[in-house]
């Protein structure tokens, strides 16, 4: 028989209003139970309060105790489900069969994690747009090396199996892109992974030049990291202008609407300008950990 019950695990924090979306959408889940687990980083609205009123269990993490990892293991922790969903805040299910749907595709398919599929929202802009649709077919996939499914692993939307995640938790020393690690050590365990492209969330972020460089920066760091390299001076130029030409073959060659290209040009001085004030002064001042304050 299919699971009757799965654990949603939440990471938030300051999310009131994201909660106030997401969490109606996921009690009216249909063809199984949900029970909600809300990890707060010391939310500074009414994040508990409105996590509280759907009845979530809510699992205190403080600045200096956060990872993304950590805050993870932590929810899990607290699955009593076979089976739990990881979900972002933001990201907004589009069924009210997409748990249902998401559990019965790692089940059916014996795998250790499945991911959902992710959609831009309507006021993503250019990059974004073309981001999340790239990367997110709309055709489902299984694969025998879970290495293989890094190209749509997300944990802004996924279904992990809870008892191989009992026998391999998330690297808490991970600065980001937790699911990477993840997933090289469980492809050594021979776990399957798969993607449910059925299983639908609405995810994109819209967000100031300032926000947006920071988290560009922030990328730019772990890769660095991942590679043993070291930034230079000159980093946050190379940053830049890789930036500027993935904007323009956007603007000229993707399929989004003119309204959304032409906006996508007009706006990128800016968004380069932003980008080279973090990355200098991140460089310049050697800390760019600091920088990891979208949380």
């Amino acid at each position: 028989m299919p699971p009757s019950q799965v654990d949603i695990v939440i990471r938030a924090r300051d999310c009131e209003s994201d909660l106030r979306h997401l969490l109606p959408l996921l009690v009216r889940q249909t063809n199984i139970s949900t029970r909600l687990i809300v990890v707060d980083n010391e939310s500074r609205d009414q994040t508990q309060a409105v996590a509280n009123e759907y009845g979530a269990t809510v699992v205190p993490i403080s600045h200096e105790d956060f990872s993304w990892g950590r805050a993870l293991n932590r929810g899990l922790a607290k699955a009593t489900s076979p089976f739990a969903i990881v979900l972002s805040a933001d990201a907004w299910p589009t069924s009210d069969t997409w748990a249902a749907e998401l559990v019965a595709a790692c089940e059916t398919r014996d795998c250790a994690v499945t991911y959902g599929r992710q959609i831009p929202r309507d006021d993503a802009p250019l990059d974004e747009w073309v981001r999340v649709n790239n990367r997110f077919p709309s055709t489902c996939h299984t694969w025998d090396d879970c290495r293989e499914a890094i190209s749509v692993a997300s944990n802004s939307c996924a279904c992990i199996r809870v008892a191989t995640w009992q026998q391999n938790p998330f690297d808490e020393s991970a600065l980001g892109a937790e699911e990477l690690p993840w997933l090289q050590a469980l492809s050594i365990t021979g776990c399957r992974a798969s993607y449910a492209s059925t299983a639908t969330v609405e995810h994109s972020h819209k967000e100031s030049p300032s926000r947006q460089a920071k988290r560009h920066w922030e990328l730019h760091i772990q890769r660095m990291s991942r590679n043993e390299a070291r930034t230079t001076l000159l980093s946050p130029f190379r940053v830049a202008l890789s930036f500027c030409r993935r904007r323009m073959k956007n603007v000229l060659t993707s399929d989004a609407t003119p309204r959304r290209r032409v906006t996508g040009a007009l706006s990128l001085p800016l968004e380069i300008a932003a980008l080279l004030r973090v990355g200098l002064a991140a460089t310049l001042s050697d800390s760019h950990r600091s920088l990891h304050s979208r949380w």
